[in-house]
């Protein structure tokens, strides 16, 4: 069975933080964004997100799909979909409906996988189960 590898270069994007670009603060777009360079700060994006091979982002990502291909420490909330490269590397705690991390990939942090995406709901707290520790003693 083969993979479908895909071109993170050739990723169609509205917004652009170049290679040689640093950035700190905010970005809101409604439409999709590729980040090649340094950012420090969080995105909300109303479309994608990509993060090429040799970007470097300290902060939280909210779009529709988000690819990882360079080194991301923050929190992820996808709609879709979160994809990892085999050079991304994802130091966060993430949600996402689907996950994709190709072999080779680094993810560190906390998974929440909700059917319905971006959950607007409190979490619901697991039922703890209690052990009675009972011995029997004979005479």
């Amino acid at each position: 069975m083969a993979l479908l590898k895909r071109d993170v270069r050739s990723e169609k994007t509205g917004s652009i933080v170049g290679s040689d670009a640093t950035w700190e603060g905010t970005i809101e777009t409604s439409s999709s964004l590729r980040i090649d360079g340094r950012m420090k700060g969080s995105v909300k994006a109303g479309g994608d997100i990509v993060i090429g091979e040799n970007a470097l982002v300290e902060g939280d990502l909210q779009g529709n799909s988000i690819l990882i291909a360079g080194f991301v420490q923050g929190e992820i909330k996808a709609v879709e979909k979160l994809e990892l490269t085999s050079k991304g590397k994802l130091y966060g705690n993430f949600q996402a409906e689907k996950l994709l991390v190709e072999e080779g990939a680094i993810l560190r942090g906390e998974c929440r996988m909700d059917l319905e995406g971006l959950s607007t709901e409190a979490p619901v707290a697991p039922v703890k189960a209690e052990a009675k520790n009972e011995t029997k003693t004979g005479k």
